[in-house]
């Protein structure tokens, strides 16, 4: 019989701030990454959204676009395209054929699946947006090269600064 709490992971600690190298000793060199988010349980048990969470974060992480503070958004659009993964294998028949429309007792239905995955399309694609992976947000999208500043705005001494 244990006494007390089991000790909050690592990971947790991190998200949450309060991961400490004076408490939790050299763990902390192996949580930290330089410049990568860390990924979060609901991802770490999903092998399809860790799939994608491996494919897509270490882009957005190179390009200063995924931080610890984005990593609510990205874990959702990770476990949101593996929702719509696995409707579209259940959607897939043997024969590699798609069953939208199913036959039930009282005629013929959409098959719920092809809803959930409109959804799913839906929620990826806003989020796919507010990172810049789609062809217009990446227009938008303006990312400082290394070694550039920006220029000062001649109305900032009257705003306090502000640039």
């Amino acid at each position: 019989m244990t006494a007390g709490r089991p000790p909050k992971p690592l990971e947790s600690k991190a998200l949450d701030g309060t991961l400490r190298a004076d408490r939790d000793g050299t763990k902390v060199e192996q949580i930290y990454y330089e410049n990568e988010a860390i990924m979060p349980t609901e991802v770490r048990n999903n092998w399809r959204a860790k799939e994608e969470w491996e494919r897509i974060a270490p882009l957005l992480t190179s390009k200063q676009l995924l931080t610890e503070v984005d990593v609510g958004a990205f874990t959702q659009y990770c476990v949101s395209y593996s929702i719509y993964m696995d409707c579209l294998d259940k959607l897939t028949s043997e024969d590699g054929n798609f069953c939208t429309i199913i036959e039930t007792k009282d005629g013929f239905v959409i098959n719920p699946h092809v809803k959930i995955m409109e959804r799913q399309a839906v929620i990826m694609n806003t989020l796919l947006g507010k990172f810049g992976l789609t062809p217009s947000d990446r227009a938008k999208l303006r990312i400082p090269q290394k070694g550039e500043t920006e220029k000062e705005n001649p109305r900032s001494r009257y705003l306090g600064g502000a640039k």
